[in-house]
Formats: structure tokens, C-alpha cells, sequence
């Protein structure tokens, strides 16, 4: 792991330990030597350093501040320096400085991993409290420091519940402090004391992620299944807090895990949702929907048909909160996917196809044809889904090694592949990550990317070509039987022309986009960051067998640690990527 360039004389910093009593009982030097050690340490010049130690000077020596060289080195993340002073005999657990700390607390205070591995393995503790009564875990956790806070857990297994002065586990202070996911998720199934109270109102973690609004810190407890009836000096539930707050995304998300606590009386739709999968009825509600609604406009008068769908739409927008985010729902929009191609067939079979010539009915068919197969395709294939590891300790072999990624899913405990992604909706890792569909509930990849375009263009060429075979079907209708009876007789057929014209349009619209992104070598995931960074990257080597190296004067970008050249944008650079993406194999 390579040596930061981080912080940088630190003396007159206020944020960090700056004088200590117990300077009057480690080793005297003179202040000129001590100077060029600090300096050194703080520099990462090592060979002053060893010159000022073979000339006498004691690893252990503080400065006028009371901090020692380990301090240092250690803040600066100089690890030559760390781990000169270690093998000399430097106290890994020197205290020093204003705030009377240790150097692990100066490396986890700013997130120097390897220092901070260095120090461990020398025998640091991380149960030391400095003067404002924190372990370094709580500094960590402060600062947001995922990866650290990873390697402390797996070393030291009572990080997970140690408190501050105030009772302050680091849960809490997720709670408090990381408006993500992580560093909770570490905590949650790391398996930590979500239930501890903190000594000033008795205050949970939950509670504490109530009154900050922390939405991530509470779906993360929930999940981890802390206790939601549990008081405070207040005599308020982590529920009573959220109702304070106002916040409606709360109130709902703690109301429903206090049902499944039993703490909360339930509907009688809560309670037939637990005894079934609502999950698959879920999936079905397409199909029926449109069955019924087919049923409707073929057998009653359109506009007794119109009224009925009219009515039932409301009644279920007033019992039914759709959110096709929800594990509930989720399989919504493929059953969508899935239902409207077989009623698109149906409809063709027993009114459209009588009107086109035989080719047309061919080409549809055809496109249907290659609809249905691509679609299994890129709902049953693997994505490439990167498996996920039970040994936590492969993580920590790579720290002490100095071979940590940078960029590491602590979900999966895998290391990050070059545009590879966690996906929250599948809650998995995947390898050439583009996006993930809902409409095929599916993460779209490297792996299976053309099937997925396969399936948009036929898609598009099926719904268009059902869109011509309507308009020439009606126009027939109208001319030889009026407006009224064509309309009543093909009430279900105009339906279907309106929806297939819709589909048309917005899978046209997406496919444009996805050529364009190929063309570029750019995936979805990337232009959804440039956008949120106002700007964006691409990369080269996404569907190439192999990447080409940096050149000089050449545009690069680094990606998880890896270089890829940005190749300039030219018709003759998206003909070939497009070609590429054709031929690529894995």
C-alpha cells in the first residue's frame, strides 16, 4: 500500500493531541535533533530518520508537545517510518499530545489504513481511551472510515460494542454521524448490541437515528432487528421520536417493523400479507389486470368497460401503495414485461393478422420470436455475479499485506473488479456492471448485454409493426362501418395499439441510448455519476479483450485502482466499439 501524502507538519493543529504530561518521563534529546526526527517522520524521509536513531536517539522521544515519533509517522501515514520505529522498539501505545492519545488514535482519526495495520500488528490496542474518552473506533466511525473500521472489527472483536465516556457505542455514532449504509451495515451484521443505551437519556441507536433523520441508519437496525420498544428518559420509543421529527419516510418504515413486532396492531391486509407470498400475487397483478380489462372491452359495451377499469384503478391507488422499490412489488414490472408480449400475440391472433400481408405477419412473428428468447436470456443467464466470501480474514491478509483494494464491497466481502458494482436491488456483486432493470428484474452486464439489447430492439420492431397492422385495421373498419361500430367492435385492439405505440416510442428511445453509450464505451452506471459529478468518464476497456496502456499525451482515467485510456470520440472509434461489443466474448 502506498505512503499518503497526507497531513503535513501538524504542530499547531487544534483537532489533535498537542502536549501531554507524561513528556517529562520518556527520553531527553537535544530540541535541534528531535526537530529533524519529527520532521522526518512527518516528511517520510527515512534515512534522516535512521541516521538520528544509529546516532543515539531513542524511538521513543517526544516533542515539546509530548508527542512521540510514532505520533508522527503515524498520522502522515508514512509506513517506512512506522515500521522503522516499531522494529527499534517504538510504543505502539505511546500516549501523548493534548488529547492524550495514542498513535492509533492519530491514524484512525484521518483513516491511514496501513499505518493503522502496522500498529496492530505491533501489538496496539484499540481499547484505549483518549482524554475525550474515545477508542479509535470512534474516531473511525467520525470520520466515515469504512475500511478501517472493517479491519479494527476483525481484529478486535469488543470494538463492536465499546463505549465512549458518554455511553456512546459506535453504533450509535453511525447513527449519528454516516448518512449511508456503511459503516452501519459493518456494525448491524457484524453482529454489535443495537439495544445499549448511552448515559445521558438513555437513548438507543435507533433512537438516535430517529432524531437525526438518518434513513439509511434506520433501514439497517430494522434490518439487524433492534428493539423498537424501548424507552428513553423521555419515556419515547424510537417511533415516538420519528413522529416528533415529521419525517413520514420514518414514521412508515418503523411503524411496519413495530407490526412485525408486534408492537403495532396489524391490518387485515398485514395479516393476509404474512400468511401468503404477497410477493408473487404481486406478479401476477399484470396478467390479471390485463385479462381482465381484455374480458371487459370484448364482451361489454366500451364504455361500461371504461367505467368499471375506471373505478377499480381507483380503489386500488386508495388500498394499494404502489412503490416497485419494495421487496413486495419488485416483481411488478417484470410481470409487466412478461404479460403484455403474450396479450400483444393474442390480440394478433384473433383480430390483426387478417388485415396485413403474409410477410408482415412473418416479420411479427419473428420479432415475437426473438422477444421471448432473448428476454429468458437475460432473466435466466448468470449476470456475472461475483461470488461472495465467508472469510473475512482474506480482507485482513490483504491489509497487513499492503495489497487492500481501495475499493472493496464489505457487503460481499470481495474486492471491487474494475466496473464491477454492488447492486442494491439484487443485493449482490456483478462483473461489467451497466445497470440494473427492474422490467426484467435483472442486473444488465457485460455478460448479457446484447440479449438485453436483442430484446429492446425486438421490442421496438414488434410494437411498431402491431401499431401499422392496427391503423390499417381500424382505417378499414371506419371506412366500411362508421367511427361508433369500428369503435365498439375493436375496443380492445385500439388499447393495445395505444400501448404498443407508447412502447415503441420509449424502447426507441432506449435504444438510441444504449448504441450511443456502447458507441462511447460508457455504461449507464458511469453517466448516471457524471451527471450527479457534472462530470463523466468512460472507459476503454469495457468490451475489449484487453486494455491499452497509457501513452504519452493520451487522455487517462484510473477506475478501481486500474488505467484505462479515454480514447477521443470519432464515427470511425463508435463504428469499432460497436463491432467490438458484437464480437466480445468472455
Amino acid at each position: 500500500m502506498s505512503e499518503s501524502n497526507g497531513v503535513e507538519a501538524l504542530e499547531g493543529s487544534s483537532s489533535l493531541p498537542q502536549a501531554s504530561s507524561t513528556s517529562s518521563s520518556s527520553p531527553l534529546a537535544s530540541t535541534d535533533a528531535v526537530s529533524k526526527a519529527v520532521d522526518a517522520c512527518q516528511r517520510g524521509n527515512l534515512e534522516v530518520l535512521e541516521q538520528l536513531l544509529f546516532a543515539g536517539l531513542s524511538p521513543n522521544i517526544v516533542d515539546q508537545d509530548g508527542c512521540s515519533l510514532l505520533h508522527w509517522a503515524a498520522i502522515n501515514n508514512r509506513v517506512s517510518i512506522v515500521r522503522c520505529l516499531l522494529e527499534k522498539g517504538a510504543d505502539p501505545n505511546a500516549i501523548g499530545g493534548l488529547l492524550v492519545s495514542t498513535p492509533l488514535h492519530w491514524a484512525t482519526r484521518v483513516g491511514q489504513l496501513a499505518s493503522t495495520a502496522l500498529l496492530v500488528q505491533k501489538g496496539a490496542r484499540a481499547d484505549i481511551r483518549d482524554a475525550q474518552g474515545y477508542a479509535p473506533i470512534h474516531l473511525a466511525v467520525q470520520g466515515n472510515h469504512t475500511h478501517l473500521i472493517a479491519y479494527l472489527l476483525e481484529k478486535f472483536d469488543y470494538c463492536r460494542d465499546i463505549t465512549d465516556n458518554s455511553g456512546m457505542t459506535p453504533t450509535m455514532w453511525c447513527a449519528y454521524r454516516s448518512f449511508s449504509m456503511f459503516p452501519m451495515r459493518l456494525f448491524v451484521r457484524g453482529g454489535a448490541n443495537l439495544n445499549m443505551k448511552e448515559h445521558l437519556q438513555s437513548n438507543t441507536a435507533m433512537h438516535i437515528a430517529a432524531a437525526e433523520k438518518n434513513v439509511y441508519a434506520i433501514r439497517e437496525l430494522i434490518e439487524g432487528n433492534a428493539d423498537l420498544s424501548l424507552r428513553n428518559n423521555d419515556k419515547e420509543t424510537p417511533l415516538d421520536v420519528a413522529r416528533n421529527q415529521r419525517n413520514q419516510t420514518i414514521i412508515r418504515l418503523l411503524e411496519e417493523a413495530a407490526r412485525e413486532q408486534h408492537l403495532l396492531p396489524m391490518s387485515f391486509k398485514q395479516r393476509i400479507g404474512r400468511r401468503i407470498n404477497v410477493k408473487y400475487i404481486y406478479a401476477l397483478f399484470p396478467f390479471l389486470s390485463l385479462l381482465s380489462t381484455f374480458l371487459l372491452f370484448t364482451f361489454a359495451h366500451w364504455a361500461v368497460a371504461l367505467s368499471i377499469i375506471s373505478i377499480a384503478f381507483l380503489l386500488l391507488t386508495l388500498y394499494i401503495r404502489f412503490d416497485f422499490h419494495s421487496p413486495k412489488q419488485s416483481l411488478v414490472p417484470i410481470g409487466t414485461t412478461a404479460s403484455e408480449p403474450i396479450f400483444l400475440v393474442l390480440t394478433w391472433s384473433l383480430y390483426v393478422h387478417l388485415y396485413v400481408p403474409w410477410w408482415t405477419q412473418l416479420l411479427f412473428l419473428i420479432s415475437m420470436g426473438v422477444l421471448f428468447v432473448s428476454f429468458l436470456r437475460v432473466v435466466f443467464r448468470n449476470p456475472g455475479v461475483v461470488p461472495r466470501s465467508s472469510a473475512h480474514s482474506h480482507f485482513v491478509e490483504e491489509v497487513e499485506s499492503s495489497r487492500a483494494h481501495l475499493n472493496y464491497c464489505f457487503t460481499c466481502w470481495v474486492p471491487r473488479q474494475p466496473h464491477s458494482k454492488h447492486c442494491s436491488s439484487c443485493d449482490r456483486c456483478v462483473k461489467g456492471f451497466d445497470h440494473h432493470c427492474p422490467w426484467v428484474h435483472q442486473c444488465i452486464t457485460r455478460s448479457n448485454h446484447r440479449d438485453f439489447l436483442l430484446f429492446v430492439l425486438s421490442a421496438t420492431l414488434s410494437s411498431s409493426i402491431h401499431v401499422i397492422a392496427c391503423i390499417v385495421m381500424l382505417t378499414g373498419d371506419i371506412r366500411d362501418y362508421g367511427f361508433g361500430f369500428a369503435l365498439q367492435e375493436n375496443a380492445w385492439v385500439v388499447i393495445t395499439m395505444v400501448l404498443s405505440g407508447f412502447h415503441a416510442l420509449a424502447l426507441f428511445a432506449l435504444t438510441c441510448t444504449q448504441l450511443d453509450q456502447i458507441s462511447v464505451r460508457t455504461t449507464t452506471n458511469e453517466r448516471i455519476k457524471s451527471h450527479r459529478h457534472a462530470h463523466g468518464v468512460g472507459h476503454s476497456a469495457h468490451w475489449s479483450a484487453s486494455s491499452t496502456m497509457a501513452a504519452a499525451g493520451n487522455d487517462s482515467v484510473m477506475e478501481s485502482g486500474v488505467h484505462f485510456v479515454r480514447e477521443p470520440v470519432t464515427i470511425g472509434s463508435r463504428i469499432r466499439n460497436l463491432l467490438e461489443f458484437c464480437a466480445y466474448t468472455e
